[in-house]
Formats: structure tokens, C-alpha cells, sequence
């Protein structure tokens, strides 16, 4: 998993990168990487990924003094409205209220 994370962390704010180029660089087939993320995180590797991406743009709200659009793609995600709706769905708040924390 230590390889995984750090797969995701180095390619963070490419929003191509998923689930094929992770399986990829990895050198494991797509379905072999859902199943041991499936078993060890309990979410599926998308929304493993989608975690880690959210998770860095909650740091990045609360520690650079940034846009919620500049935030979004340094993050990875391709679009600030997708990310606004997905930080909603995780944190139960939009990120704009974070950032004012």
C-alpha cells in the first residue's frame, strides 16, 4: 500500500491519472489493484484515489492562502465544480468554509 500511496501523491495534480495508469506503473492488472485496495481500504481504488485528492485540498485550504479553483487542480481534479461537489459529499461542508477556518 506504501507503493500505492505514493504512486497517487507523486502524480496528484495529473487529472488523467487513475485506476489504468496507477495498475500500470504498478505492473498488476486493473482488476488484481481493485481487489487488495477493495480488501485493505474498504473503498474501491476510484474512490481511493478521489480520498487522497480530497484530502490533499483540505490541506491545501487550510495551510496556502489559494483559490477553491487553484486548490482543485493541484489536487487533481479536473474541474472545481466536481471537486466542490465531491468535498461536499466527504467533509458534509464546501471547501470555501474551510478555507475561511
Amino acid at each position: 500500500m506504501n507503493e500505492v500511496l505514493s504512486q497517487i501523491n507523486d502524480n496528484l495534480n495529473n487529472s488523467s491519472y487513475g485506476v489504468s495508469s496507477l495498475s500500470k506503473k504498478l505492473i498488476v492488472s486493473r482488476s488484481k489493484l481493485y481487489r487488495k485496495i477493495k480488501l485493505i481500504t474498504g473503498s474501491t481504488a476510484t474512490e481511493y484515489i478521489k480520498k487522497i485528492r480530497l484530502k490533499e485540498g483540505k490541506r491545501l485550504l487550510k495551510n496556502i492562502d489559494l483559490t477553491i479553483s487553484k486548490v482543485s487542480y493541484k489536487a487533481g481534479f479536473s474541474s472545481p465544480s466536481y471537486f466542490i461537489q465531491c468535498f461536499k459529499n466527504e467533509y458534509g461542508e464546501i471547501p470555501k468554509l474551510i478555507s475561511l477556518k
